[in-house]
C-alpha cells in the first residue's frame, strides 16, 4: 500500500516483520604495448558473491611501476587447477588454512586465469547434498593484461543445483601494465588481467579465495559486493571497518557461504581508490529456483569509466586546493578518460605527445532468435551511463540480485555499484549490432546552471554483438536509441521518469513478495549527508561527523574490547567515527537519509544537486522518498513488496527511507559509491543485542593459535577512545 506523510508529527507506516525469501600528467611510460602472447591459464570454475561496497580508506601512495610479464609457462604465481571441494551441504566447511600462513613473493613471472569456453548454464534440480566433480575446462589466454572475450559468457557445462560444493580459488594481486583503450597505463590485476577472474557459483556454495598481495608497496582488500555476509562480517572486505589491510607479500583467505542469494554481484577492492585501476571482477550465483525465464545464452557485460593517470594521483588532487582540470574550481569531480565494456574500448589516443595504440572492441557471439541475458555491472567510479543495443529492446529482470517482473525499455541508466540483468531476443536481420555505454550527459551538464563535469559528456564504448556466423569485424548495422526520449516506438513510455534517476521506486516488482520489516522507534534513525570544503579539502559528513579511517586498526576489532554488561555501556570506536546502534533485533532498522548541499563546489554558482549512489551491505528495502529533508517535505510511502537493493541512487535535496532486516551480527557500511565522495562518507552499522554474539565470534578468531587475523594484519592496539555514536532520533527533524 501506499501512504503519504506530512510532517514528523505522523507516525511512520509500520507492518508485522517478515522473514526474508530471499599524466595530462602522464604516468605513460616510453614502451610499447606488449605482444598479445597468450599466457596459459589452468581451468577452474569460480564461484562468488559480492557485498556492499565502497571504498574506505585514502592514504595517498604512489602505484610502484611493477611489470608482469607474459610467459607460456606457470611460474610461481600460478593459479591452481579448479579445487571444487564437495561436501555435505551440512557440514562444517574445511577452514584449516582459512588464513595463508606464508609470505607471498612478489616477483612472478606468470599470472594465470581461468574460464570454459561453452555458453549458457544447465540446470539441474537435484537437492541432494553432495555434487559431482567440475566438468572439462578449456584454458583461455590473456591479451596483454585483458581478458578475452569468452571469459564473459557463462558456461554451458556449469551445473545449476541445489547439491553444496565448497569452491577454492588464488588471486594473485599485481601491478601491470595495460592497455584498455590503447592507452598504456600502471594498473592493478588479478591473475594478471581486469578485470579479474569471473566467480560462477550456487546458492548455498561455500566461496573460499585465497589472496596474495604481491604488489610491493600498498596493502588491500575484497569487497563482495552485494554479498549477505552471513556470520562472517569479518569477510566483508571493507577497510577499516572489518579488516585490516592485507600487507604486501601477505596472504589472506576469504571465505563465506552463499545464503539465500541468486544473481549479479561483484568483488572490488575496497581500500581507497584501488578499483579505479582495475581491481575487480565479476560474480554470479545461480539457483535452481531463480525466477527469470529461460534464455539461451547468459553473458556478463561490465561497464564503467576508465582514467589514464594514476587514481591516487586523481584523488590526490581532487582533494587539493588547484585540481589540474579545474584549477580555479576546487571540488569539481575529474573528469574521466574514456568508458570501458569488459575492459575495452578504442579511441585511447588522443593528443598528439601520444604514442599508443588504439584499443580493441570487445565482442560476442548470439544466434538468432535466441533469447540473451546480459547481466550489467558498473564497476565505474564516478560517471552514471546508459546502456543500450542498437535495434534491440530490452527486459529488465533483475537488479542487484533481486528478480523483478519484466519492465520493457529501450535503455538502462546504471550508476556506480548497480546491476541489472536484461533479456534480449535477437529478432533482427543478421548482421553487426553495437552494444553502446555512454556517460550519461545530463547527469554532468547543465547549460546556465551547473557546468561541472562537462568532460563526461560525450565519452561512450562500444561493444559488437554479432549474429551467428557474421565477421565481428564487418561494418555494424541498426540505429541507436535516443536515450534522452521519454517515448520508444514498440514500448511506449519509457520506465525512466526522469534524468540520472533510477527506475521509479514503486515500479519494480518483486517477484519474491515480501512485506515491509516492523520498525520501532528505537530502531528508527536519520542521517543528514553534506559535502563542504574543510582546511581547503572537500570532505563529506554525516550528522556534521566527517568519518575519518582508522589506521591500523578495524571498527570491527574495537568490539571485543566494549563492556556490553554494563548498564549504560561506553561506546569506544575511537575518534571521527560516526557508528548507528540499532538496539531492538526483534524488529527492522529503518534508516532515513537526507542529502544536503551537495553541490558540485561552493564558489558562487547556482545550487544545482548532483545524484549520488548510495549503497548498504545486503539488500534492503526502500520504503519511502520524497523531496526535501524527511519530515519537511511530504513523503511518499510503498509497504506492501517494496522495492528491494543494495545500491540506490540518491537525488540531490531529496529523501530516501530503507529498512533492512537486524538479523546478523556485525559491523556493515553505509556510504556514496562515488569514489571521490567515498572519503566521510562511511557510516558503520551495528545491532546493539547481536554485540555479544559478535564478541564470541571474534574472540574465536583472535590469538596465534587461530590464525591472528587481527594480530596480522591490525597493527595498532585497539585502544578504547570515545566515539560519536548515532542512537535513534526521536524525531524526523
Amino acid at each position: 500500500m501506499n501512504a503519504s506523510y506530512d510532517g514528523p508529527g505522523e507516525q511512520v507506516p509500520m507492518l508485522d516483520i517478515a522473514s526474508p525469501t530471499d599524466s595530462e600528467t602522464r604516468e605513460f611510460y616510453e614502451r610499447p604495448v606488449r605482444s598479445r602472447q597468450p599466457t596459459l591459464r589452468l581451468p577452474f570454475i569460480i564461484v562468488g558473491i559480492i557485498s556492499v561496497l565502497a571504498l574506505s580508506s585514502f592514504s595517498l601512495f604512489y602505484f610502484p611501476q611493477q611489470q608482469v610479464t607474459n610467459s607460456n609457462h606457470a611460474g610461481p604465481g600460478t593459479m591452481p587447477a579448479d579445487q571444487d571441494h564437495h561436501e555435505d551441504h551440512d557440514s562444517k566447511p574445511d577452514t584449516d588454512h582459512h588464513v595463508a600462513s606464508t609470505s607471498v613473493v612478489p616477483d612472478i613471472t606468470t599470472s594465470i586465469a581461468v574460464i570454459s569456453t561453452s555458453t549458457s548454464v544447465s540446470s539441474s534440480t537435484s537437492s541432494s547434498t553432495s555434487t559431482t566433480q567440475a566438468s572439462p575446462t578449456e584454458t583461455l589466454a590473456v591479451e596483454s593484461g585483458l581478458p578475452l572475450p569468452e571469459q564473459f559468457d557463462l558456461k554451458r557445462n556449469f551445473v545449476v543445483t541445489a547439491k553444496a560444493t565448497v569452491r577454492e580459488y588464488t588471486f594473485n594481486i599485481t601491478h601491470g601494465r595495460a592497455a584498455p583503450d590503447g592507452f598504456e597505463k600502471t594498473m592493478i590485476l588479478v591473475n594478471g588481467q581486469s578485470p579479474g577472474p569471473l566467480i560462477q557459483a550456487n546458492t548455498g556454495d561455500t566461496i573460499r579465495v585465497h589472496v596474495n598481495n604481491m604488489m610491493t608497496e600498498t596493502s588491500t582488500t575484497l569487497h563482495w559486493h552485494g554479498i549477505d555476509q552471513r556470520n562472517t562480517t569479518w569477510m566483508d572486505g571493507v577497510h577499516s571497518i572489518s579488516q585490516c589491510g592485507i600487507p604486501p607479500g601477505q596472504s589472506f583467505t576469504y571465505e563465506f557461504t552463499l545464503v539465500n542469494q541468486r544473481g549479479t554481484f561483484w568483488y572490488h577492492a575496497h581500500k581507497s581508490v584501488q578499483y579505479t585501476d582495475g581491481l575487480y571482477g565479476p560474480v554470479v550465483i545461480h539457483d535452481p529456483t531463480e525466477a527469470i525465464a529461460g534464455v539461451d545464452q547468459d553473458k556478463i557485460v561490465m561497464v564503467g569509466d576508465l582514467y589514464h593517470d594514476s587514481a591516487e594521483q586523481i584523488l590526490k588532487d581532487y582533494l587539493g586546493p588547484s585540481p589540474p582540470w579545474k584549477p580555479s574550481s576546487p571540488g569539481i569531480e575529474p573528469p574521466a578518460k574514456n568508458i570501458i565494456i569488459n575492459g575495452r574500448n578504442g579511441k585511447g589516443c588522443t593528443g598528439s605527445s601520444m604514442a599508443c595504440e588504439n584499443g580493441t572492441l570487445h565482442s560476442t557471439h548470439v544466434d538468432h532468435l535466441q533469447r540473451i541475458r546480459l547481466r550489467l555491472i558498473s564497476h565505474s567510479t564516478n560517471v552514471p551511463l546508459y546502456f543500450s543495443v542498437d535495434s534491440h529492446l530490452l527486459e529488465i529482470v533483475e537488479l542487484d540480485g533481486v528478480e523483478i517482473e519484466p519492465i520493457r525499455t529501450s535503455r538502462v541508466f546504471i550508476n556506480p555499484g548497480q546491476r541489472y540483468s536484461v533479456v534480449l531476443t535477437a529478432n533482427q536481420t543478421a548482421g553487426n549490432y553495437l552494444m553502446r555505454a555512454s556517460a550519461a550527459a545530463a547527469c554532468f551538464h547543465i547549460p546556465g546552471r551547473h557546468m561541472g563535469e562537462s568532460g563526461n559528456a560525450g565519452l561512450e564504448a562500444h561493444g559488437v554483438l554479432a549474429y551467428g556466423g557474421v565477421d565481428v569485424k564487418a561494418q555494424t548495422i541498426g540505429k541507436p536509441w535516443d536515450v534522452e526520449s521519454s517515448q520508444t516506438e514498440g514500448i511506449g513510455a519509457e520506465p525512466w521518469s526522469e534524468d540520472c534517476a533510477d527506475l521509479p521506486f514503486d515500479l519494480p516488482k518483486p517477484k519474491r513478495v515480501m512485506a515491509a520489516y516492523n520498525v520501532s522507534e528505537q530502531n528508527s534513525h536519520y542521517f543528514r549527508f553534506k559535502m563542504s570544503r574543510e582546511t581547503g579539502v572537500m570532505r563529506t559528513s554525516v550528522n556534521e561527523t566527517t568519518y575519518t579511517p582508522l589506521v591500523d586498526d578495524a571498527t570491527v576489532w574495537k568490539i571485543p574490547h566494549l563492556d556490553l554488561n554494563a548498564e549504560n555501556p561506553k561506546w569506544d570506536f575511537g575518534p571521527n567515527q560516526q557508528v548507528m546502534i540499532s538496539p531492538d533485533p526483534s524488529m527492522g532498522t529503518q534508516i532515513a537519509i537526507s542529502a544536503n548541499h551537495m553541490m558540485m563546489h561552493p564558489w558562487h554558482m547556482q545550487y544545482v544537486p548532483r545524484p549520488s549512489s548510495c549503497i548498504i551491505r545486503q539488500s534492503f528495502q526502500v520504503v519511502g522518498w520524497g523531496d526535501g529533508n524527511f519530515g519537511k517535505g511530504q513523503t511518499t510511502w510503498k509497504l506492501d513488496n517494496p522495492m528491494r537493493r543494495d545500491t540506490l541512487t540518491m537525488m540531490g535535496a531529496d529523501h530516501v527511507v530503507l529498512r533492512i532486516a537486524s538479523d546478523n551480527p556485525g559491523v556493515w557500511a553505509l556510504h556514496c559509491h562515488i569514489l571521490w565522495h567515498a572519503e566521510g562518507r562511511f557510516l558503520p552499522l551495528l545491532d546493539r543485542l547481536r554485540l555479544k554474539e559478535l564478541q564470541t565470534m571474534l574472540g574465536g578468531l583472535a590469538g596465534p593459535d587461530k590464525d591472528g587475523i587481527k594480530e596480522r594484519f591490525c597493527k595498532a592496539p585497539a585502544k578504547p577512545e570515545e566515539a560519536h555514536v548515532e542512537h535513534p532520533a526521536p524525531s524526523n527533524s
